[in-house]
């Protein structure tokens, strides 16, 4: 089959999302309806149902037929033909557009209004668009719609199953006509109209929801609008001229890189709660939050910057535009991308550290577990009593006192999320609805952030997140690459695609990214992820050299640079360097080369099994950090849920999880830090450089004078 890859870009669907909706059902669908069409594919499914002719037509004129026809997994959102007609009449009758949209605009009657889009020069693109907008490459039958999950299609939109009047609906909007009907290679969903899509960008969209009207307002007199107006980057990629990679690790790569935004925004109603009816009120009160932030924004002091409270709010340190700017991330996180659960213990939070376009600065989100194990409620800066750190060393307990009582909730933040609104897809990102006023106050850099940062490496990447690598499985993976002759379970990044990354060799340099279920392909494992946090990894072959650029501290501080990663037989050696610039020659190399083939259990690392220690592993851990080592964290193991072997116990075997400790040195937020990975094995190709983690660890939790550092 002639080699397919996904576009990026096009028109994308906007989700009307519900942060909580199904995350504590467990009732059970009757499977009653579930058939079987022994032979049928799903473009035969299509053909066969007179109502579903246009859908089949319009796969046709994609070019998408063949796809639906052959081997695989695929879930069709199949529109009637009336849905259809609805929908193209919609797009012609548009006020918005000048061209309508691009559809014939001669005489039609009313019975025939599909003939416009037959008729219309941008048919096939049209066509592509819609159909990709409905098909995803996985099979989702009504009983994983319990779960509340977004659900992405081939196009890249989400969408989110929501229970409305005790019916299971998609956004809230569209309705189910048949449900799992089941064919050879998927399943066939047949609803009443199409997902709702946006070809607005970001600002746009929140000006035609009517109910974010003071930050609409914010936003165009900041001038902060026109920063949100891009959608694709091609300037300084350099794409890969070469087929998609046939023996392992089996990498397809990208073709376009998409740029978003996300914002996380009070609606107007929240506003008005906290006295803020006005744009002057809202002047005002970014002007109180902001004034004095030089107190606790080291970045600020750093810079020598001088807060403006005045009316030239497009000034970047005018507070207003302050105020903004903390809210919004240079990437696109749907909803069910704003924290990742998969392989961390069953009962634990999940959270991510975000960076948002106020200079240096983070916010923590919190995705809290319900009793299942699936994230309920999520939370901005949620404030815990004295996070990461124990009176209890080597204790592993999560239900002992001494975790409970570090791990009190002082603030429970933010809430993601309002009954009343949903979040929404733009083309070019989200905009979540949130419960308070956010704001970078004092309590974020020396209450909520001071802790152990943990960053997956992929975080550190807009474009990861934004063109939806991250988190894929496999089965994504071949889906969105359109391949149905073989498996996909890694993306080659391209050099330049990552805007924090600087590859000094050109392809020389190889760089995947291994999805999390990827342990299961060819490997003879049962795992269903690698030892990794969150079941994935950045890798690399070839002569590698490149820099990673840093998250930003929280605070001007020493902090403990830390490296975690999975070791094995095949790896390489590595020289790490940090400097302020990627510029190689400003870097200083970081203690001897890391050699990702020494054991844990080595006389170097000197890892022992904590079970089989008297005080649950702590003498250890303290005589291992001295010698600048640690074991894994008891937080995720090699199986989703945590179950099988975490990574504090796994220092023995093929595949073991060690942290080395880079460098304790002294760190400022105004300033930028890179991270060179540079090869001492340039002559080996093949071996393979493995990077799981970071942590940003302050050294008022690696020598606390009270409290011991967590085992989690």
């Amino acid at each position: 089959m002639t080699k397919f890859i996904h576009k990026i870009g096009g028109m994308m669907a906007l989700a009307a999302l519900g942060v909580a909706s199904f995350t504590s059902c467990s009732e059970e669908i009757d499977d009653s309806n579930l058939y079987t069409f022994t032979g049928q594919t799903v473009i035969d499914y299509l053909r066969s149902d007179s109502t579903l002719s246009d859908i089949a037509r319009i796969s046709d004129r994609a070019g998408m037929s063949d796809r639906l026809s052959a081997y695989g997994t695929y879930t069709c959102f199949a529109p009637t033909n009336e849905a259809l007609k609805i929908y193209i009449d919609s797009l012609y009758n548009d006020k918005k557009s000048d061209n309508h949209n691009g559809l014939y605009a001669g005489e039609v009657p009313a019975d025939s209004v599909m003939n416009r889009l037959w008729k219309s020069e941008k048919c096939d693109s049209l066509c592509k668009d819609i159909i990709e907008s409905h098909v995803t490459g996985q099979k989702k039958t009504t009983n994983d719609f319990l779960t509340g999950a977004d659900i992405t299609m081939m196009l890249g939109n989400t969408h989110t199953p929501k229970r409305v009047n005790g019916e299971i609906t998609m956004d809230g909007t569209t309705h189910f006509i048949k449900t799992d009907q089941e064919v050879e290679n998927g399943i066939v969903q047949v609803i009443d109209r199409l997902f709702y899509r946006s070809t607005n960008y970001i600002i746009d969209e929140m000006d035609a929801m009517g109910c974010y009207g003071l930050w609409v307002e914010a936003l165009r007199k900041t001038g902060i609008d026109k920063n949100l107006q891009e959608n694709i980057r091609t300037k300084g990629i350099s794409w890969f001229n070469i087929e998609p990679e046939t023996k392992y690790p089996y990498a397809d790569y990208p073709t376009k890189c998409k740029v978003g935004f996300t914002i996380f925004a009070e609606p107007d109603e929240v506003l008005k709660k906290e006295g803020i009816n006005t744009f002057a009120d809202l002047v005002a009160r970014a002007n109180q939050e902001y004034a004095n932030c030089k107190n606790w924004y080291s970045y600020v002091e750093d810079k020598g910057i001088n807060v403006s409270t005045g009316n030239d709010y497009t000034n970047q340190w005018n507070a207003l535009n302050m105020f903004i700017r903390y809210h919004i991330l240079h990437y696109a996180l749907s909803t069910d991308k704003l924290v990742y659960s998969y392989n961390e213990l069953k009962d634990m939070d999940v959270y991510e550290y975000v960076r948002t376009l106020l200079p240096g600065t983070m916010f923590k989100l919190t995705g809290i577990k319900d009793p299942g194990g699936n994230v309920g409620e999520i939370r901005i800066n949620r404030q815990l009593n004295t996070p990461t750190l124990t009176s209890d060393p080597g204790n592993t307990n999560r239900n002992g006192t001494a975790y409970l009582e570090a791990n009190q909730v002082i603030d429970e933040g933010i809430l993601v999320g309002n009954t009343k609104i949903n979040s929404r897809q733009a083309s070019n990102g989200y905009v979540h609805p949130i419960s308070g006023v956010l704001a970078y106050k004092e309590t974020v850099p020396n209450k909520v952030l001071n802790e152990r940062l943990r960053f997956e490496f992929m975080s550190l990447f807009d474009e990861s997140m934004t063109n939806r690598y991250r988190g894929y499985t496999g089965a994504d993976l071949k889906s969105f690459f359109g391949r149905t002759d073989r498996n996909i379970t890694a993306v080659r990044i391209p050099e330049g695609y990552f805007e924090n990354m600087v590859i000094y060799n050109g392809d020389a340099s190889r760089v995947y990214y291994l999805t999390k279920d990827e342990a299961k392909v060819g490997q003879g494992s049962s795992n269903d992820c690698w030892n990794d946090y969150q079941g994935d990894e950045l890798y690399c072959k070839g002569a590698y050299d490149f820099a990673i650029k840093l998250p930003p501290v929280p605070k001007d501080g020493t902090y403990e640079l830390r490296f975690g990663y999975v070791n094995n037989g095949q790896r390489t050696t590595v020289q790490f360097y940090l400097g302020h610039s990627s510029d190689r020659s400003t870097m200083t190399p970081c203690d001897i080369p890391l050699d990702q083939n020494v054991q844990a259990n080595s006389v170097t690392v000197g890892w022992t099994n904590p079970n089989t220690d008297g005080d649950n592993g702590a003498a250890v851990d303290k005589a291992m950090h001295n010698r600048g080592w640690m074991r894994g964290p008891n937080y995720f193991g090699n199986m989703k849920y945590g179950e099988g072997t975490l990574a504090r116990f796994n220092g023995t075997g093929g595949q073991q999880h060690i942290r080395r400790i880079v460098t304790k040195q002294y760190f400022k937020q105004g300033e930028e830090n890179w991270f060179r990975c540079k090869t001492a094995m340039p002559e080996n190709t093949e071996a393979q450089f493995e990077l799981d983690y970071i942590e940003l660890v302050p050294v008022s939790v690696y020598n606390n004078p009270y409290l011991t550092e967590d085992v989690f």
